[in-house]
């Protein structure tokens, strides 16, 4: 889909859904492509789960510490 500047003010919103669609949408400039309009990729932040099997908890990790023992 190519449309000019003039053309792009009133269509806006068609012109955003053709590009979520994949359709190209490019607009031109006095008769020159000067824009392309593309969807900006989601970034997925799988927060629960992400560091699974990288992190290692030993059984002892709670234990109290030899160095603070005084203070206990």
């Amino acid at each position: 889909m190519k449309v000019s500047v003039y053309e792009a003010k009133s269509k806006l919103s068609q012109m955003i859904n053709k590009a979520l669609e994949g359709e190209e949408v490019v607009i031109t400039r006095n008769g020159l492509e000067t824009v392309r309009l593309t969807p900006i990729k989601k970034k997925r932040r799988g927060w629960i789960g992400m560091y699974e099997g990288q992190i290692r908890i030993h059984d002892d990790f709670d234990d109290p510490l030899e160095e603070f023992e005084e203070y206990m």
